[in-house]
């Protein structure tokens, strides 16, 4: 009986540290669950699929208890996908401050290259499709629908699976200088149209210089298509 009221004494004794330091220092796991928590309702402004990993604090780190709540945010005001830097910190009477790094994995349906194109090339919805991938690891504006995209000329060659950009298209040329064109003045009342000469290049929509042949005024006007400029007066 002796013998095990020294054993006893002595268990006590060797775990007696272990309580105290249990009641005077915050436990990691659960700072990393509420990071965690926190990060998962902010996330949901990304995506409703978000996945969330948060990298563990350093176990050499003692961190007093905190009498109050964890503040929470992250240091660039912003959650977005990819890393994050979250700032935690306690305010109470014995404060503290760490920095904890994470991931946030956010898979949406982008458009991708079906087969090799050339620059230069006219897309159709027969060059396009959509495939789920990661975007926090894209940093070009992906696509994440088809509108607009028909019609557009690519910037560069393309292989098959290339994830398509804003970056990577833009709008053929419709006008070319030295073209023949049509100038229209059109309001609510009357339509005038006269013959004109392009000055420079020009996109749909696109601003550029023509010239009146009759007139020899140069003027600008907006391509409306790849026969006639719009002007407004």
């Amino acid at each position: 009986m002796k013998f095990f009221y020294s054993f006893l004494i002595l268990i006590i004794y060797l775990y007696r540290p272990v309580i105290a330091a249990d009641a005077l220092y915050e436990d990691h796991a659960k700072i990393t669950q509420q990071a965690e928590a926190f990060l998962h309702l902010k996330s949901k402004e990304l995506a409703d699929n978000a996945a969330v990993f948060i990298h563990p604090i350093d176990h050499r780190l003692n961190l007093k208890k905190c009498s109050v709540l964890l503040e929470i945010a992250p240091t660039s005001g912003t959650v977005k996908a990819g890393r994050n830097t979250l700032k935690v910190g306690c305010t109470s009477p014995s404060p503290w401050r760490i920095f904890m790094t994470s991931n946030i994995e956010v898979k949406k349906s982008v458009v991708v290259i079906n087969h090799f194109l050339k620059k230069g090339h006219l897309i159709t919805k027969e060059d396009i499709s959509f495939k789920k991938v990661n975007i926090s690891k894209l940093h070009n504006r992906y696509l994440e629908n088809d509108l607009n995209i028909t019609g557009k000329e690519l910037t560069r060659n393309l292989q098959a699976g290339s994830i398509l950009s804003a970056n990577n298209l833009t709008n053929p040329i419709l006008i070319k200088r030295g073209d023949h064109i049509d100038i229209i003045a059109q309001r609510k009342s009357f339509k005038i149209t006269m013959k004109g000469i392009a000055m420079a290049n020009g996109s749909i929509g696109e601003q550029i210089r023509v010239k009146n042949l009759r007139t020899k005024k140069i003027i600008n006007g907006s391509v409306t298509n790849k026969y006639s400029v719009k002007v407004i007066f």
